[in-house]
């Protein structure tokens, strides 16, 4: 019995006539019996026994049926998988990410693309830059966030969004009343900054080397939201990457941009291969078009 031989069956058992199946099926009347009436020949056995002008099944036919419910079941699941994969609404996505981008840059886009795939499964690994590249260079990962460089040949980095660093303080430090802050103006603060083998961290003592020559970084960390709370519990000012949606969770800290301008950009990543998921294509397209609203919009 071929599937096609199955699908006529099937049909004649779900309808109940050779009409009925004829109609599911979208073929002719003289069509379902011709197939029929070959399968029981090929069987050598009775699948159907007409009475007062209708068909009945025999017993073999619906121990047969059975069986034959789970496969169109699972036929049915197959189709719905396939199109849910061609239109990115089911699978299973893992996103490597560092900490700091974590938590400011990867909610909001990941909240919208998830809101109309409920079928989608997600995991987000927050893991160093160099965990995230290795998680992503080895499968591990479908994309990483991170700032670069990325030097791997085997990953794709595309850039996200220029982002300016900006400055932290409490909302009662006299240089909340500046409508920006000059790294000059900082002379005499405790600074909280990224760490020095980060981008943001690297970016900030290479700028004080030049206008403040004398100045350190007193206190290092390597997340804003850390920094935040830093500033909120007195310990100095910082200076880091935007907060984003964080900006104003807590009220008594104030945001200033930084001068002169410190830029950094964070990337996405994905392995280098002939093709990518189209779940992964849609994520990769929804952390862009996120990230040029946020250059549009202006960060903060």
């Amino acid at each position: 019995m071929n599937i096609r031989q199955l699908e006529v069956f099937w049909a004649i058992m779900r309808t109940g006539s050779v009409t009925g199946a004829a109609q599911m099926l979208g073929i002719s009347q003289p069509a379902v019996s011709r197939i029929l009436r070959h399968t029981e020949d090929q069987l050598r056995m009775k699948l159907f026994i007409r009475r007062s002008g209708r068909i009945h099944p025999t017993e073999e036919a619906n121990h047969l049926f059975v069986i034959a419910e789970t496969i169109f079941d699972n036929i049915s699941k197959v189709r719905q998988a396939a199109l849910d994969f061609r239109d990115s609404l089911s699978g299973r996505m893992q996103i490597a990410a560092t900490p700091n981008l974590a938590a400011t840059f990867l909610p909001l886009p990941v909240a919208h693309f998830m809101k109309d795939r409920p079928r989608v499964e997600l995991s987000v690994k927050v893991l160093t830059t160099t965990q995230v590249t290795t998680r992503v260079s080895l499968h591990q990962a479908d994309v990483g966030i991170l700032y670069g460089p990325v030097k791997d040949p085997s990953i794709v980095a595309e850039d996200l969004c220029a982002m300016d660093l900006i400055c932290l303080m409490k909302a009662d430090n006299p240089l909340a009343m500046k409508s920006e802050i000059h790294a000059a103006d900082l002379e005499d603060e405790r600074i909280i900054s990224f760490h020095r083998t980060t981008p943001p961290g690297g970016a900030v003592r290479s700028l004080f080397r030049t206008v403040l020559p004398d100045k350190t970084i007193d206190v290092e960390c390597d997340h804003s939201i850390v920094a935040l709370s830093l500033v909120h519990a007195g310990m100095g000012t910082a200076i880091v990457p935007p907060l984003l949606h964080l900006s104003h969770v807590l009220p008594d800290v104030v945001v200033r941009p930084f001068r002169p301008a410190v830029s950094i950009t964070p990337l996405v990543i994905y392995r280098k291969m002939p093709s990518i998921s189209r779940l992964t294509a849609a994520l990769i397209k929804e952390l862009h078009e996120f990230a040029d609203r946020q250059a549009f919009a202006g960060l903060s």
